[in-house]
């Protein structure tokens, strides 16, 4: 019976040595890039998501302001047409009655 080439205690030993170096590079090389290419991959797909947010959010906020615009020119509008009803001017006159008694110097 023949015992298989790789098996062999002298080059078992031989061989082991330089391919256990050899594929533990090779592997922890290749771990390395795989993690490296998923953790930049990661964070553009968030830079991408932050980005598109922030395009949403502008132009949710340039509609908001659109109709802020009109509704104050409405108002002002309104505004130029009647007085506020529940606006009490601070400045107010006083007259005396005219039954009043006044000083005769007058």
């Amino acid at each position: 019976m023949r015992i298989p080439v790789y098996l062999q205690p002298d080059i078992l030993r031989s061989q082991r040595g330089d391919r256990s170096r050899a594929c533990s590079e090779l592997a922890s090389a290749t771990i390395m890039r795989s993690s490296l290419i998923i953790i930049a991959l990661v964070v553009a797909i968030g830079i991408i998501f932050i980005i598109g947010v922030k395009i949403a959010q502008h132009y949710a906020d340039k509609r908001a302001y659109a109709k802020f615009l009109a509704e104050a020119q409405q108002s002002m509008a309104l505004n130029d047409k009647q007085e506020n009803p529940l606006y009490i001017s601070p400045i107010s006159e006083f007259r005396l009655p005219e039954s009043f008694p006044r000083d005769k110097q007058e």
